[in-house]
């Protein structure tokens, strides 16, 4: 009797959704099934779960008017097929390079991508759900922007941003790195720096979480971020609500020396501008130079509470202060425990201000600086506790997070303090080969940044390892789930870099970064699911 190999496919994936059909597959680049997602959209209309695979390669504008997953669960995916060489699409100077308009019940996943030389839009996103991940967005007028009706409730957008790097976008004082109008947005982990001229966060949404992002504003634009009314007449007049929390913010002169962030509410609306705007500021670096006004510029719509955060500049002298066209700077409520460089005024809602000349980060710099709290700093054990936000992570540069220490009590600022000495472990590694015929051996290498002392390998079929680039053999064909858990003193989980969480069927992938807070002294990598995002059902068994 003629024995035939049994097929192996070592991978590193997420837990699987139950319940999730088999989605289908297509390959598109140089030499695949389309030469170009347009291609592909021409004959193929995307539904739940189906991956548009685009390899290594050029591409111009795409237009998406049909099709998309029918819930954020099972959205249609276009995904790098290797995330280690990023596709790039290239408007070459066009005005809208990705425009994204499917219907408002539809869901699609970018994840890494390269997008650049938008004259007006990198990603045009109006209506339905649109998550952006692992991505690189440069050199457009607005990096991302959001369809201005996407805020209404017959037609809602909604947009996650995560992992994801901004560079030398906004090509005006118009026109953003990130202009957000949305029914609510999520952005985190990301890193966005050096506009050309125009804001690095822009936000009219109804509901917004930033979080555990390095923003910085560079010596070009206006001023780093803004919250602001509805740009839309015909809105109701609803409040909106934007937190901020984990997040290190940081500008350097630019085109208005006068203001640093902006809670602007009092526009838009059916009634010109009656809603209000709520703003969150939990434990945030915010840093400023050359910067002669407030830190925040509000209006009389804005109501704002600030907890916890470092306020540091230069030059600055007051917190808040009323944008030109207001009546009055709205209302402060009670806002704990913040650090203020000394000679800066607080309003009367700050109560156990800590003032001083130096918040005692490692290097205070608008550009490359690095703000972990050093051992001396007043900023240690002296945040307020019991607040009903509570960072359990720290932005990790580039593009990435780690779980925040644990003491007992809380620091100010962005990072917490820990007497470790090194930084967590960031748990990476890679294989070769990915795929083959059984038996079949991979050789393991450890990639894990900040000089782990210990590994712990799970290869998927009953097989470990302590060894640091341990190779396994496979006996069975299958589909497997390998884990590393790196180990270092700083006794934390620690993320990935800004490589895509997910993998393609035979590449060997940087791993994705853990959901939470980390209770043991490991970093692990390890086989999990992340909230709400499907992973893909079946990997192929051959090459494309």
């Amino acid at each position: 009797m003629r024995r035939l190999p049994l097929f192996i496919a070592v991978l590193w994936c997420l837990t699987a959704l139950s319940g999730i059909a088999l989605a289908a597959e297509y390959h598109v680049g140089p030499g695949q099934q389309y030469a170009t997602l347009n291609d592909l959209l021409a004959s193929v209309t995307l539904g739940d779960n189906d991956i548009a695979w685009i390899h290594p390669g050029t591409y111009g504008p795409v237009t998406i008017s049909s099709g998309g997953g029918s819930s954020q669960e099972t959205a249609a995916q276009v995904r790098a097929w290797d995330p280690n060489d990023k596709p790039v699409f290239d408007a070459g100077g066009a005005d809208n390079l990705i425009h994204l308009e499917p219907g408002f019940d539809k869901w699609w996943i970018f994840d890494g991508l390269e997008i650049a030389n938008a004259a007006y839009r990198g990603i045009f996103h109006v209506g339905g759900g649109l998550i952006v991940r692992n991505c690189y967005i440069h050199d457009c007028g607005n990096g991302i922007q959001s369809g201005m009706y996407n805020t209404q409730d017959d037609e809602p957008g909604y947009l996650i941003v995560e992992y994801t790097e901004f560079g030398n976008n906004g090509s005006n004082n118009r026109r953003h790195s990130i202009y957000a109008q949305e029914y609510w947005i999520k952005f985190r982990y990301n890193w966005i720096h050096d506009p050309q001229a125009g804001l690095c966060y822009k936000d009219r949404s109804r509901d917004s979480v930033v979080e555990f992002n390095l923003i910085e504003q560079g010596p070009n634009g206006p001023y780093a971020v803004e919250f602001c009314g509805f740009d839309d007449d015909t809105m109701p007049d609803v409040g909106q609500t934007a937190t901020m929390t984990g997040n290190v913010v940081t500008k350097n002169g630019g085109t208005n020396h006068w203001l640093f962030i902006g809670n602007e509410r009092g526009e838009g609306g059916i009634s010109g501008g009656n809603n209000y705007g709520w703003l969150y500021l939990y434990n945030n670096t915010f840093y400023t130079e050359d910067h002669t006004g407030p830190m925040i510029g509000t209006d009389d719509g804005s109501i704002i509470e600030a907890h916890n955060n470092i306020f540091h500049s230069t030059t600055c002298d007051r917190i808040i202060d009323a944008v030109d066209y207001a009546s009055g700077p709205g209302t402060v409520n009670t806002s704990y425990n913040n650090w203020v460089k000394t000679g800066i005024s607080v309003p009367g809602g700050f109560t156990d201000t800590v003032f001083g000349s130096d918040p005692g980060v490692v290097n205070a710099a608008a550009s490359g600086g690095d703000w972990h709290l050093t051992s001396s700093s007043p900023c240690r054990d002296a945040g307020r506790e019991g607040l009903s936000v509570v960072p359990d992570k720290e932005y990790a540069h580039p593009c990435s997070y780690t779980s925040r220490p644990a003491d007992g009590s809380i620091d100010i600022g962005a990072y917490e303090y820990s007497s470790g000495g090194s930084l967590p472990p960031v748990a990476r590694f890679s294989g070769s080969p990915t795929s083959g015929y059984a038996p079949l051996t991979v050789n393991f290498t450890d990639e894990s940044a900040n000089d782990p002392t210990s590994w712990s390998w799970d290869f998927g079929d009953s097989g470990t390892s302590t060894a640091q680039n341990p190779s396994h053999e496979y006996t069975s064909g299958g589909d497997y789930t390998v884990s590393l858990t790196a180990t270092n003193s700083r006794a934390l989980l620690a993320g990935a870099g800004c490589l895509s969480p997910w993998t393609s069927p035979t590449r060997a992938p940087t791993a994705p970064p853990p959901p939470g807070r980390g209770t043991s002294a490991t970093a692990a990598v390890r086989r999990h699911r992340i909230p709400a995002i499907p992973t893909p059902a079946r990997a192929s068994t051959r090459s494309p």
